[in-house]
């Protein structure tokens, strides 16, 4: 098991869905630096975003394609930083909490469309 899997997933039973990998990834981000912060976001909500929301996801109308999760392609590796905008964990908690107990904020839609789903993944 992975220091992400065990400290993240199994410590306070999150799933390996969007929502899980995003709380996750909340969740690590109290426990680094925000210098550390800049690679563990691009490595792990940049990797959630590309896998549960990337343009292999959609057809050409836009529809969600519900690929099963083994069979989405893996991001390709970078050496590279996500911008600032996507690090801070604070707000995102914020905004969790802002609009109620229900919803919770996923990664982007890269083709645009809403950043919350419900508690089912239905897109609000």
């Amino acid at each position: 098991m992975r220091f992400h899997d065990l400290f993240g997933h199994a410590a306070e039973g999150y799933g390996f869905g969007p929502r899980g990998e995003e709380n996750t990834w909340i969740k690590h981000s109290q426990m680094f630096s925000a210098e550390a912060q800049k690679a563990l976001t691009t490595e792990t909500r940049g990797q959630n975003s590309w896998i549960n929301f990337g343009v292999h996801n959609y057809d050409s109308e836009g529809n969600h394609k519900n690929i099963p999760l083994k069979y989405r392609p893996y991001g390709v590796q970078k050496v590279a930083l996500l911008p600032a905008e996507f690090m801070d964990f604070r707000a995102v908690m914020k905004s969790i909490l802002d609009v109620g107990v229900n919803k919770i904020a996923v990664s982007s839609n890269p083709i645009g469309g809403n950043l919350w789903q419900d508690p089912k993944n239905n897109q609000l």
